[in-house]
């Protein structure tokens, strides 16, 4: 299995970086908990100023402390998953620019990876992977059927079913820990089934 893994908000906890930056530029303090809705920054800055921002915030980075890992123990989990598939691939949407930053950024905290793949304006979707592991509650629309999408939990996917996607996979996760055992379940699966 080729799997993807987002970087925003699936692997880096990025609001504690961005959000004090939209606080101050809009005047008003903006807390996670008002974050219900993918495209959230677009409704409180519009939608060119909320691009700029998400695409290009990590060039802003100025050290790997100003953005830390969505969960404890990232690193071993990403480690003990990359042990269970083919390849375990960085996949974001962000531009060429941002490749250093984000490099530092998986390394310091020690994220093991086969690639880093910036897609920029390509969809996750038309890229060539078995499963995802995302936090975009519109990536289901987008992925081949037959394929699997590990919903990471997030306020503002809280609304997707994962029975609103008859033809891919759709699984809710509340860390990596949850991929892992997923992926622990089925090779279990597959290793009964393969010695009958």
């Amino acid at each position: 299995m080729n799997l993807a893994v987002d970087l925003d908000s699936t692997l880096a906890d990025i609001h504690g970086f961005i959000l004090p930056f939209v606080s101050a530029e809009l005047g008003e303090i903006i807390r996670l908990g008002q974050i219900t809705d993918w495209n959230w920054l677009g409704d409180f800055v519009g939608i060119e100023r909320a691009g700029e921002i998400y695409t290009r915030f990590w060039e802003y980075v100025k050290s790997p402390d100003d953005i830390k890992p969505t969960e404890p123990h990232l690193s071993e989990t990403v480690g003990l998953i990359r042990q269970r598939v083919k390849s375990v691939d960085i996949v974001t949407a962000h531009p060429e620019s941002c490749r250093p930053n984000i490099t530092v950024w998986l390394h310091y905290y020690g994220i093991p990876f086969d690639k880093l793949v910036l897609s920029g304006s390509t969809s996750k979707g038309e890229l060539a992977y078995d499963a995802y592991v995302d936090d975009n509650p519109l990536l289901p629309l987008e992925v081949p059927s037959g394929r699997t999408v590990f919903l990471y939990d997030q306020l503002w996917n809280r609304m997707i079913r994962p029975t609103d996607y008859p033809f891919i996979r759709v699984i809710r996760v509340y860390s990596m820990m949850d991929v892992l055992a997923v992926l622990r379940s089925e090779n279990s699966e597959y290793s009964r089934w393969k010695q009958r």
